[in-house]
């Protein structure tokens, strides 16, 4: 069988306590021709000391920079490894030991696939898995993962689920450090553009709920999501696309600052649902809602 080389990019910014398990799955992955590389983006905690000694230990590449961010850290990262196929992930993420091995399979049998995603499970800060239905980040979409599933905010992708081919990153890519929601301003692009993106149903990824996630900073990923539309403003479906991503952030706002929510109401339209749901979490508290969600 053919052993393509696989690159397992990891990028670390104070992720100390999370590196046991995110490095260890990394090295654990049962594909036999893989290169591991993590860079340290100016971490202020232990995470140069850990990751120092594990690689001399282990093996695997390590780099210490001064913080530069995510984006041109992930874009260096990319130009200068070496795998056929490519997987990029947060060390507070972690992976199933076959996640790479399923994936790589997968893509050799599609070569006309582009991305290969698998379903993604969240766990809080231990690792341990969350159990409320509405915790699963990432099950089969019946919607599919094509453009018009992803602009319309119909599916998700989160990055750490994904692996790519080079040449479709090469092709679509770099990054840009303006959008710095990378990887959604990447699936819009590919999709966009004819690139293919599959989903294997197996829960080979966690995503780990800590606290200080990006996308809950939700006046950062409204703006952020909102300028990477604008992207596609010439697309037929740009207004339906504006209209459902405004519903659903003013469903967000409605527990998490309900006079902001109120601020927004004026610009939600009533014929989506997220903005019925918005009003219905206006008139009951945070804390009731979340532990309705539960049950």
């Amino acid at each position: 069988m053919n052993f393509p080389l696989v690159s397992l990019l990891l990028q670390s910014y104070n992720h100390e306590r999370f590196l046991g398990q995110s490095v260890g799955t990394a090295l654990d992955q049962t594909w036999p021709h893989k290169e591991i590389w993590v860079v340290d983006d100016g971490s202020t905690d232990g995470s140069d000391r850990v990751l120092s000694e594990w690689s001399v230990r282990s093996g695997f590449r390590y780099d210490r920079q001064a913080n530069q961010g995510l984006i041109p850290t992930l874009n260096r990262m990319i130009f200068e490894s070496r795998g056929e196929f490519i997987a990029l992930q947060a060390t507070d993420d972690f992976w199933h030991p076959d996640k790479t091995r399923r994936q790589v399979e997968f893509l050799l049998a599609h070569p006309e696939v582009d991305v290969c995603l698998t379903s993604t499970v969240c766990v809080d800060g231990e690792g341990n898995r969350l159990g409320s239905p509405s915790q699963s980040f990432l099950t089969p979409s019946k919607a599919g993962y094509g453009f018009e599933a992803l602009f319309l905010g119909k599916t998700g992708i989160p990055c750490a689920s994904a692996l790519l081919r080079r040449s479709a990153l090469e092709k679509f890519g770099p990054y840009d450090p303006a959008y710095p929601i990378e990887d959604l301003w990447l699936w819009l692009r590919l999709t966009r553009a004819g690139g293919t993106i599959a989903f294997l149903p197996e829960e080979l990824t966690s995503y780990r709920l800590h606290g200080t996630n990006l996308h809950s900073k939700t006046a950062f990923m409204e703006r952020e999501i909102l300028r990477i539309l604008a992207c596609h403003a010439d697309h037929p479906l740009y207004a339906r696309a504006l209209r459902r991503w405004k519903a659903a952030f003013f469903s967000q706002w409605a527990l998490a600052d309900k006079r902001e929510a109120l601020r927004r109401l004026p610009g939600s339209s009533l014929r989506e649902d997220q903005t019925r749901k918005g009003l219905f979490k206006l008139l009951i508290p945070e804390a009731v809602w979340k532990l309705w969600k539960q049950t």
